[in-house]
């Protein structure tokens, strides 16, 4: 038996665009805004594996990151890692990348 997927039903995942930490800043007209999909590159700075929360940082910059949609993946502190995901709102006026 064949099956056949509608062309109408796009599950596609855009791979993120590269931007640097320093070029993230909420509200900015230059940067990629709350909902893009972005890839970032910098070393963890904080993981806290019970809430879901990590820091990545990069040449004095910093972002926070949910790491919820990981799972029970293991993170190390002071390691370089390149995190895909979506920018979304957090306090301060600060955006916050929730990883996948």
């Amino acid at each position: 038996m064949a099956y056949s997927v509608s062309r109408a039903c796009d599950l596609s995942v855009s791979s993120g665009e590269i931007f640097l930490i320093s070029e993230l800043s909420y509200g900015c007209a230059q940067g990629p805004q709350e909902g893009s999909s972005v890839k970032l590159l910098g070393r963890l700075e904080e993981h806290s594996p019970t809430t879901f929360q990590a820091r990545l940082a990069l040449d004095g910059h910093s972002i926070e990151i949910n790491t919820r949609l990981l799972g029970g993946v293991v993170l190390r502190e002071g390691y370089l890692y390149q995190f895909i995901g979506e920018l979304e709102s957090a306090e301060h006026d600060a955006l916050r990348l929730r990883a996948r």
